[in-house]
């Protein structure tokens, strides 16, 4: 298990909040020269971070996520890893993770319409409809990343959380904006001056397109994420029915969620669930105490929930492959 000191909170706050500004305008926040925060980060990427992560409102550009749970055969155990790999490859795809409970698999699909998710799950089912028992889905309408707030002081490390998505009002996309998107899919760090050096253009032009991105609200964030595991925390996620609800009682829940110590991030969605809210808690015992604060609160409103435990992360980006396919632009 890793020991985080209050710098490394302090730095992780920070690459959370904007993980593409300066490393200069970091240590100087934080009281620290530029040669020790570049030793204490290449430290947590070695077992704490994990990604560096572009969050796109990608329902700007059409896409919608459907969240697909599949549950396979165990005993086609040696199969697993062939579908896992299989999956990770898909265009389509753009998160990934096994998990302990009624689902082995969550696949989220970034996809435009119905048809071509159909289209995805066909492809999954041709290759594996032997090991695959059951499977489920929900869309995603938005999401809420949350402060982790058994892990920051709040008061101590304030950090404005906003939710991710929101309206359906389209904008179009260049190929050089193309380009700058696919250099930042896995790696926000990139400097403008390397992005430009790599696609041909001037680094200003890269600056310049990127505020633009970001100003009309396709980039949401540059953000990062973490491994709790390594510093003593389980991966949890609670599927959640709920009854009916207003808009305002709606968000009213959500707001409430938003408070828990443990809850990470929050879908909200159509079909069999209605939110799936992500925990990081010390041991499994707790989903009982948190599931217990929230029906207190909120008596009635929960009518069914499901507990998984994920186990480990094959993919994440917020940026799918499609887009540089169907927007012209190959490497």
């Amino acid at each position: 298990m890793v020991s985080l000191d209050k710098k490394d909170i302090k730095i992780l706050v920070e690459l959370e909040k904007n993980s593409r500004q300066p490393l200069t305008k970091i240590a100087k926040h934080i009281h620290i020269s530029k040669q020790s925060l570049n030793y204490r980060i290449k430290k947590l990427n070695e077992k704490v971070i994990t990604h560096y992560v572009a969050i796109l409102d990608t329902q700007k550009l059409g896409y919608t996520f459907y969240n697909l749970f599949l549950q396979l055969d165990v005993t086609y155990t040696h199969k697993e890893k062939e579908v896992i790999h299989f999956l990770r490859s898909l265009p389509e795809i753009c998160w990934l993770v096994s998990c302990i409970g009624q689902w082995n698999l969550i696949v989220s699909i970034l996809v435009k319409d119905v048809a071509e998710f159909h289209a995805c799950l066909e492809k999954i089912y041709a290759k594996f409809s032997d090991i695959i028992l059951k499977r489920s889905f929900f869309i995603v309408l938005e999401a809420y990343p949350c402060i982790k707030k058994y892990l920051y002081n709040e008061k101590e490390f304030p950090l404005k959380v906003a939710h991710y998505f929101g309206k359906r009002e389209k904008i179009s996309l260049d190929k050089l904006d193309l380009k700058i998107l696919k250099q930042l899919q896995y790696d926000t760090r990139k400097r403008n001056i390397d992005i430009a050096r790599v696609i041909g253009v001037n680094y200003v032009t890269v600056k310049n397109k990127i505020q633009k991105m970001a100003h009309k609200g396709l980039i949401q964030a540059f953000t990062i994420k973490t491994n709790p595991r390594v510093y003593g925390y389980e991966w949890h996620n609670i599927l959640l029915q709920t009854k009916p609800m207003t808009q305002q009682e709606r968000y009213q829940f959500i707001n409430y969620l938003k408070t828990d110590q443990n809850v990470v991030f929050i879908d909200c969605a159509i079909g069999e669930w209605d939110f799936m809210v992500d925990l990081h808690i010390k041991n499994q015992m707790q989903i009982g105490e948190i599931l217990s604060r929230w029906k207190n609160k909120f008596p009635q409103v929960i009518k069914n929930y499901e507990p998984l435990m994920i186990v480990k992360e094959y993919k994440l980006t917020f940026i799918p492959d499609s887009l540089f396919t169907e927007g012209g632009y190959h490497e």
